[in-house]
């Protein structure tokens, strides 16, 4: 009997042990249910990098279409409602806009050396660069150079720059960069103007960025242009200056050295006088950049092909 009592009990332990089974199974199960609550978890956060990403790119689509109103009168509307937080990271695209501009101004005159010849042609293509951009460039130009060859300490060279009324120094600017512009087109030839219209806008917004890049702001009480130096400008100073590059060698392979020379040297010698006249930049030396730059690229090109 005792012998049968105790054979009783290991059966009794193997029903335990089937139970326990029965539990190990239920935990079994309910690590089933974990795995799938971890499925859901890696579904939530796949969904959440597809909104990160549609952001992401909304937001660099916004930085595209501010930069696009800012420097030119192209009318996009994309973004429009958040336009100052995506003017002050739009300076990555302003090299990219300098294309746009190019193209666009190129297949316009192309267009118009079909009927027209070339000495009325490239003062259209001068004129239409700077149409693009509202004429805002040449009016920093001239004011730029009001208050840089006129008289007075930075106080009172900074005050003649805001001044609405242009001076002799400023008309003089304006005037022999329009006449720079359109002779070094002319000179290239023809066959280069076109090359010309699209290398330009590019050389004039990199050298916007260089200066934001190298001088600070020169306005004590502050600027439009202070919004873009939030921002740190060399990331869009190397995107701008690989995309001339890259232009040059696939355009005019030839005349990359004299055109970033001539950049160089014009860009450089603005800078300093910038730097020593005013303290350092503000939008209208930015604007006066611009038109310099754009100068520089044609003339180191129409010295390529002289």
């Amino acid at each position: 009997m005792a012998a049968g009592t105790a054979k009783q009990e290991p059966g009794a332990g193997g029903r335990e042990t089937g139970a326990g089974g029965r539990e190990t199974g239920a935990g079994g199960q309910g690590t089933g249910a974990g795995g799938q609550g971890t499925g859901a978890g890696k579904q939530e956060t796949g969904a959440g990098k597809q909104e990160t990403g549609a952001g992401t790119l909304a937001t660099q689509a916004g930085r595209f279409c501010a930069a696009i109103r800012f420097l030119t009168i192209l009318p996009v509307r994309f973004g429009i409602d958040k336009e100052q937080q995506y003017l002050s990271g739009s300076l990555l695209y302003f090299g990219p806009v300098g294309l746009l501009i190019g193209l666009i101004s190129s297949f316009f005159i192309w267009m118009l050396l079909l009927i027209f010849p070339p000495v009325l042609v490239v003062v259209l293509g001068v004129v239409t660069l700077a149409a693009f951009s509202g004429f805002i460039h040449l009016d920093g130009l001239a004011d730029t150079m009001d208050g840089l060859l006129g008289t007075g300490d930075r106080k009172r060279r900074l005050a003649i720059m805001r001044d609405s009324r242009i001076g002799v120094m400023g008309a003089a600017a304006l005037i022999f960069v329009v006449l720079l512009k359109s002779a070094a087109l002319l000179g290239m030839g023809t066959e280069h103007i076109l090359t010309g219209l699209i290398l330009a806008p590019i050389g004039g917004r990199l050298a916007i960025v260089i200066s934001m890049a190298v001088l600070n702001y020169a306005r004590p009480d502050g600027g439009l242009a202070t919004l873009f130096y939030r921002e740190n400008p060399r990331p869009a100073t190397g995107v701008a200056g690989l995309l001339l590059i890259v232009a040059l060698i696939m355009l005019r392979p030839g005349a990359t050295l004299y055109v970033l020379i001539a950049f160089g040297v014009v860009l450089t010698l603005f800078l300093v006088a910038c730097k020593k006249v005013f303290g350092g930049a503000t939008g209208d030396t930015l604007g006066s950049s611009c038109e310099l730059g754009e100068l520089a690229v044609l003339v180191g090109l129409c010295g390529w092909v002289q």
